[in-house]
């Protein structure tokens, strides 16, 4: 084409058969049978009344799994110091002063 961006109407350049998925749809679900089966890095969000409430980006979903997956990693105890590794000095013991842990 030799039209510039300014000449351009969207309907020229625009998705016509447009993919989408509901607010209440499991996150795994959209991703595997949406996203990736149509290679499509951006997604928008209807509720039920098929309004427009968001957009799904593949950056959203990478950083949703990666923070589940550090909530349902178990950690490990602490067993230098016999403390989980969960209790931090934050939580007002000297990790380096075994003298201030509780009994």
């Amino acid at each position: 084409m030799d039209m510039t961006a300014s000449a351009t109407p969207l309907s020229e350049v625009m998705t016509a058969l447009v993919q989408s998925c509901y607010e209440g749809q499991p996150l795994d679900e959209v991703v595997e049978e949406r996203m990736q089966r149509a290679r499509i890095r951006r997604l928008p969000v209807l509720d039920r009344q098929e309004r427009l409430v968001g957009m799904l980006s593949l950056g959203d979903t990478a950083a949703a799994q990666r923070a589940l997956s550090g909530i349902s990693t178990p950690s490990e105890p602490d067993r230098l110091h016999g403390l989980d590794a969960g209790r931090t000095p934050s939580r007002g013991w000297a990790l380096d002063d075994p003298s201030a842990m509780p009994e």
